[in-house]
């Protein structure tokens, strides 16, 4: 019989190497090489999963412990899903606040990949975009690298550093620190639950939704941008952008919270409802989160609007055509 070893740190250093090498180097070079373009993601995403199979195999890692893969419930599927959206909330929070402070960098970074993603057919963008990286670089980070370092320090170090590194790889400073709250939530799901399935959904569903959106926009005719710069709006459309953003961290809090009892369904804690009377407490912090949020957030919203009263007569004008057209 087989023996098994545990996959020690270097292991995960290890495989961290070769993803870098394939994500900065390899992959780009044969995407321009072969004029692959969103095609060259997809070999990329490809070379991740072998070099994490290649890393388990080589040191005799136990596959079904690196990779825990079981049958999901229904109940911990819908509150992954309540999870994403939580996150998801909290995360549109934390990049429009970082779109109100650096606008040009995070449009430019968010337009770039919105034109890559448009630039194949939806089918195939899906496929690369949302179903390879919930597979492959699942295995790598949340895999082989969350593994070889798990026990070695506490659960939440575990989870801070295999999500900052995740946000590392995106290659993109705009990107680092939404990327990494998600990887937070990601990591959180599978060691909550010790099933990867979960996690690959939540990764799945994050990317996927984007996609869906954009080509159905497209479809549409797409989006008429709005020329910020030229008509001196661009400071009041992002901070009231972030105001009403803000208004749903609450809610956003909330469907953490649900999604978070639904993951842990039947478990010790999580069997006298969503609310026990031992849990009131955390009931009253919520709703206070959400009311404040919402209080603040709209004031932040009316303020942008106040102290930029261009965007105001524009949205008044705009809303002017569109009743005379109707």
């Amino acid at each position: 019989m087989k023996a098994f070893k545990p996959l020690k740190p270097w292991h995960g250093i290890i495989v961290l190497v070769l993803a870098g090498l394939t994500i900065f180097f390899i992959a780009p070079i044969i995407a321009v090489v072969f004029n692959l373009g969103l095609s060259g993601t997809l070999v990329s995403e490809i070379l991740l999963l072998l070099f994490a199979l290649g890393v388990v195999l080589v040191f005799r890692g136990n596959f079904r412990v690196v990779f825990p893969l079981r049958k999901p419930k229904l109940a911990s599927v819908f509150g992954t899903l309540l999870f994403w959206l939580g996150s998801y909330i909290l995360v549109m929070v934390v990049t429009a606040l970082m779109l109100a402070i650096f606008p040009e960098q995070m449009s430019s970074t968010s337009d770039s990949l919105n034109n890559y993603f448009a630039s194949a057919p939806f089918l195939v963008s899906f496929f690369i975009v949302s179903i390879s990286p919930a597979i492959c670089e699942e295995a790598v980070f949340r895999g082989v690298f969350l593994n070889s370092i798990w026990g070695r320090m506490n659960k939440w170090a575990v989870i801070l550093l295999t999500s900052l590194i995740f946000g590392i790889f995106h290659g993109s400073i705009w990107r680092l620190l939404p990327t990494m709250c998600l990887g937070i939530a990601m990591a959180y799901l599978l060691i909550e639950t010790n099933n990867m399935f979960y996690n690959m959904l939540f990764h799945a569903v994050n990317n996927g939704i984007p996609v869906i959106l954009l080509f159905v926009i497209n479809a549409f005719g797409g989006m008429n941008s709005i020329n910020t710069e030229a008509s001196g709006m661009a400071g009041a459309l992002y901070i009231s952008a972030f105001g009403l953003y803000f208004m749903f961290t609450g809610a956003g809090a909330f469907l953490i919270y649900i999604g978070n009892h639904l993951i842990h369904l039947g478990r010790p804690g999580y069997q006298n409802g969503l609310f026990p009377k031992e849990k009131r407490k955390t009931l009253a912090i919520l709703i206070g989160i959400t009311i404040g949020c919402m209080i603040i957030g709209w004031f932040i919203f009316m303020l942008a609007l106040v102290l930029n009263p261009d965007f105001i007569n524009e949205t008044m004008r705009n809303a002017q055509d569109i009743r005379d057209i109707l």
